[in-house]
């Protein structure tokens, strides 16, 4: 078994805005968007600001999301990177899932106010209560359903250069603005699509030059999740830890 890491701000962070690719949604007026986007005489703060509203007005209209990811982390503490799979379940406004399958099977999981992470294998489950007030503020830290007003409490959010955008995408740059947020994130790459005005991928990277990259693919929107998505199934035997730290990690345990 690989060396196990402690969820970190970026677990999330790399979720901003679902960072999924819905090509498949765009409409013509979304095209056309597009190109009124890429005229030559178009200022970057007023390509900025059409993008992020073309965001906004997709985000309003998720409600469900469900996704395989793919994760690449470069850790310093670990000597080679670390490459996971797995499947995300998001339901609007404040449920969120990560099931990790490889290469060690972990959970994830954000529901009715409390974060919950569970390693089968060492037979550990962390728990955390929030307050619903502190809930909807990591929901805004993290990105999950919320427009880009929501986003700027917590980044200043610019344009990339264009030598570093993807083929079909644009690049926005998230940069923290609160002190706290600051001591553990350097930035934030979210590259969103041409077409649909939404992320197509994320590069998380911490202030102490650590990193976390994400791709999803085989998106679901909107399609009904069972009814137990969101629930933990906890045999016996397994410690269960009043305590659940995101913003470190450490060998054999999650603090």
């Amino acid at each position: 078994m690989i060396t196990r890491t402690a969820l970190t701000a970026g677990l999330a962070l790399m979720l901003a805005g679902h960072a999924l690719p819905l090509a498949e949604t765009a409409s013509r007026g979304d095209k056309a968007a597009r190109s009124d986007v890429n005229l030559p005489m178009v200022d970057p703060a007023t390509r900025l600001a059409t993008i992020l509203a073309r965001f906004d007005r997709a985000q309003e209209e998720i409600r469900t999301l469900q996704a395989d990811f793919t994760e690449h982390k470069e850790l310093s503490l670990l000597k080679e990177p670390v490459d996971a799979t797995g499947r995300f379940y998001y339901a609007s406004p404040d449920q969120a899932k990560w099931e990790y399958h490889a290469p060690d099977a972990r959970v994830f999981l954000i529901s009715d106010n409390t974060l919950m992470q569970y390693f089968p294998a060492d037979k550990i489950l962390e728990r955390k209560d929030l307050r619903a007030a502190n809930t909807n503020r990591l929901f805004k830290v993290f990105g999950f359903g919320k427009s880009s007003d929501d986003l700027r409490d917590f980044y200043d959010i610019k344009l990339g250069n264009e030598a570093q955008q993807d083929k079909g995408t644009y690049l926005l740059v998230l940069t923290p603005r609160r002190r706290a947020l600051e001591k553990r994130i350097s930035r934030v790459l979210l590259w969103v699509g041409e077409d649909d005005f939404l992320p197509r991928a994320m590069k998380y990277e911490e202030s102490g030059g650590d990193f976390t990259h994400l791709t999803f693919r085989n998106l679901e929107l909107n399609h009904e999740l069972a009814a137990n998505t969101f629930h933990l199934e906890i045999p016996e035997g397994v410690e269960v830890r009043d305590e659940l730290k995101l913003f470190s990690s450490a060998k054999g345990s999650a603090n």
